[in-house]
């Protein structure tokens, strides 16, 4: 507890490190810039951006296909390890079905598991802090999810989630 405490407290002095990493805010952890590279997104492309409470959203065609990113944040003060494992286990044995094909994730996070719930969820637990991470690549001409249907996009999907996940890791540990 003492490191949720102190990531409020640094928010509430608005001291250096916490204007870095502004933990109400999503898009910190999962920035715009990050979107691209990640996903090879040229600069002259248009990315819509959306954020409010305790989640930031990307969507941008290219290609023929819709993309979709969504991230979403719970603050650790918000939960002690009892709520944050709770609400764990609510989203990912209460509301995956076996149809989502939910697969645990190791070496990432505390605990991490994948499904193709909506073309592709991540959720991670670390510490107390859960992330939700929601991506989607609509095939424009069929209208097909390619995460739910092609085994290849799902890989792909699964390793850039991987990579935001750390690197949102990394920007709370630098916090």
């Amino acid at each position: 507890m003492a490191k949720a405490e102190a990531m409020k407290q640094a928010a509430e002095n608005n001291d250096s490190k916490a204007e870095k990493v502004n933990i109400h805010k999503p898009s910190t952890l999962l920035n715009k810039q990050s979107v691209r590279e990640l996903f090879a997104i040229s600069a002259s492309e248009n990315i819509d951006f959306i954020e409010s409470d305790g989640k930031c959203s990307y969507d941008w065609v290219s290609s023929n296909k819709s993309y979709h990113v969504d991230f979403a944040f719970f603050l650790p003060g918000d939960m002690d390890e009892q709520k944050s494992e709770k609400m764990y286990k609510q989203l990912t044995e209460g509301y995956l079905l076996e149809k989502d094909k939910p697969e645990q994730l190791s070496g990432l996070a505390d605990k991490a598991i994948w499904s193709r719930l909506g073309g592709g969820q991540l959720i991670a637990k670390y510490n107390n802090e859960i992330m939700i991470l929601n991506m989607s690549i609509i095939e424009l001409s069929g209208m097909k999810n390619l995460g739910e249907t092609d085994e290849k996009v799902k890989n792909d999907l699964i390793a850039k989630g991987k990579s935001i996940i750390a690197m949102a890791i990394e920007k709370l540990e630098n916090i």
